[in-house]
């Protein structure tokens, strides 16, 4: 599970690297995804040793991305003890706030995203230049690598290798309007898969999806970032 906590670890740093610079370029403009609505459903599935994760996610997003959430079913096949568990997750976000919670257990989380506020002061040349020693520092190196379809949806693609501690992480991501599409990461004995199955744009989402029930304990955190 080490291998597998220190290559999240790497990917994180990848991502923040390679997609969230236009994702807070958009973020200045007031918009996280250069649509404005939209039904999702994505596939995904982790395999480690002894581990095997398939995840389900129905998406429902509105404003630009300014509201999205994110109902999650996940299942985790354990197989040296035979053992599987599903777990169920409600994800929101909402302006600045990000809200988790447990639908059967009726608790969750609320935290504010203050990336893009450390990042507000930075021209669009700085921010590329700070992608740059990023990259520089992490051992990444990125190239673009044409597009394809996806759900019906022209997709813009991206390969990513980081090389950090002797440890080697390929990726290969597929964006539309700055939403992943697809993505297949290797590395550190861990293979990650996921894809969208439906894109549904420009429809009508319901407001209520976005409010947390009434009888769910919602605890306030602050951000780290």
């Amino acid at each position: 599970m080490r291998k597998s906590f220190n290559l999240i670890n790497f990917l994180g740093i990848a991502f923040i690297i390679c997609f969230a610079f236009n994702g807070l370029l958009l973020s200045q403009k007031g918009n996280r995804y250069e649509f404005e609505s939209a039904h999702i459903e994505k596939n995904s599935k982790t395999v480690t040793s002894g581990i095997e994760i398939t995840t389900k996610d129905d998406i429902y997003i509105a404003d630009y991305g300014n509201k999205q959430v994110t109902f999650t079913t996940q299942i985790q096949n354990i197989t040296m003890t035979n053992m599987v568990i599903e777990k169920k997750t409600v994800s929101i976000i909402d302006g600045e706030w990000i809200i988790n919670y447990d639908p059967e257990k009726k608790e969750g989380t609320k935290m504010k995203f203050n990336l893009p506020d450390k990042f507000s002061g930075m021209s669009e040349e700085d921010m590329k230049k700070f992608a740059e020693q990023m990259a520089d520092a992490t051992g990444t190196e990125t190239k673009d690598i044409g597009t394809k379809e996806i759900a019906g949806k022209t997709c813009k693609g991206t390969e990513a290798t980081t090389n950090m501690m002797g440890m080697e992480t390929n990726s290969t991501i597929w964006q539309y309007g700055n939403f992943t599409m697809e993505m297949v990461t290797e590395g550190a004995g861990t293979n990650i898969k996921e894809g969208v199955t439906k894109f549904e744009e420009g429809i009508k989402v319901d407001p209520k999806l976005f409010l947390v029930p009434d009888d769910v304990k919602i605890n306030e955190y602050k951000s780290p970032y």
